[in-house]
């Protein structure tokens, strides 16, 4: 089904079913009704055939294509990395393989591959190419029309609004009121403009219930497909090196200061406390021990310091495309 699933065809099944209740009421509940209400009817029908399928060639078929490549080529990256502790970069690198399918990821794929080449021939190891700034939820939005489709319901509505007030103008339009027997004779096209008003009112809630359901499901499908990709990708193919690396150095300052900061308030407090001509023999100690954790730290520092930078040159090496 390309990606489909079984709550799109609620959108096709209820436009059906409107037009079978449209049939029965007037052509079978009460025999053939008036021309006009059932013109407007039709109108209306139309009009909503032309946005459902619009909606369905522009928006719904692109995003079920990416949502189907995604989730392709997630179920080929986790089959890939099974037996292997290595990252896939390389292996998909050296075969020269877009991984995608579907036009659109196939394109920003590319752009990310490109851009990679192009920092990997820098040699900066602090600066990295995420894969999320070319693939990510923006893309299915911008694929979905998330802004223009988002209006859809309301338009419905509207629609049926649009077609109770044609329907009640035509009812009134043959109303008389001059006497009683042109009242009387007046009451059947009133009634009938007041059917088409309820219909057309009925029509319109239910389309745009559909279509708010169909289309609220389809987006959060894209979403995930999205979120399961680039947690796969990441960590199988390609590490975030960039965010992993700056919090590391980030945490790794934040303990040096904490370590500094309370080595620097025992030695205050130690030198408040006496003179420095009248330190004792365990204050001297004591001295030295704080400046023995101060050492400590200090190579604690830079043994984490050193496996942050091996750990970025890895993955450097990995971008870069060596052993």
């Amino acid at each position: 089904m390309n990606g489909r699933k079984a709550y799109e065809l609620l959108i096709p099944l209820s436009y059906l079913v409107m037009v079978g209740v449209f049939v029965y009421l007037n052509f079978f509940a009460d025999g053939i009704g008036d021309l006009s209400n059932i013109v407007v009817s039709i109108v209306m029908f139309v009009i909503v055939a032309i946005i459902f399928l619009t909606c369905e060639r522009t928006a719904f078929m692109p995003v079920s294509s990416m949502v189907t490549d995604l989730k392709r080529v997630t179920m080929r990256i986790r089959g890939d990395s099974e037996g292997t502790e290595q990252f896939l970069w390389n292996k998909y690198r050296a075969m020269g393989e877009n991984l995608f399918a579907d036009d659109i990821l196939r394109s920003r794929y590319r752009d990310f591959l490109r851009e990679s080449d192009r920092v990997a021939a820098m040699g900066k190891v602090y600066i990295r190419c995420d894969l999320e700034d070319y693939i990510n939820e923006e893309l299915t939005d911008e694929a979905c029309h998330r802004g223009l489709l988002g209006q859809v319901p309301g338009a419905l509505t509207g629609l049926g609004i649009l077609g109770t007030f044609v329907g009640l103008s035509l009812g009134l339009q043959h109303f008389a009121t001059e006497s009683t027997v042109a009242i009387t004779e007046s009451i059947a096209p009133l009634m009938g403009g007041i059917k088409v008003a309820f219909y057309t009112s009925i029509y319109g809630m239910v389309f745009s219930l559909v279509f708010n359901y169909v289309f609220r499901h389809k987006l959060e499908d894209a979403e995930r497909a999205v979120g399961h990709f680039l947690d796969a990708y990441r960590s199988h193919v390609l590490p975030d090196a960039a965010t992993d690396g700056m919090n590391l150095l980030l945490d790794l300052e934040r303990q040096q200061t904490e370590a500094l900061y309370g080595v620097s308030n025992s030695m205050r407090t130690l030198l408040e406390s006496k003179e420095m001509s009248e330190l004792s023999e365990d204050s001297v100690r004591h001295a030295h021990r704080m400046l023995g954790e101060l050492s400590g730290v200090t190579e604690k520092l830079s043994a984490a310091l050193s496996e942050a930078s091996d750990q970025m040159t890895r993955i450097d090496a990995v971008t870069q495309g060596k052993p």
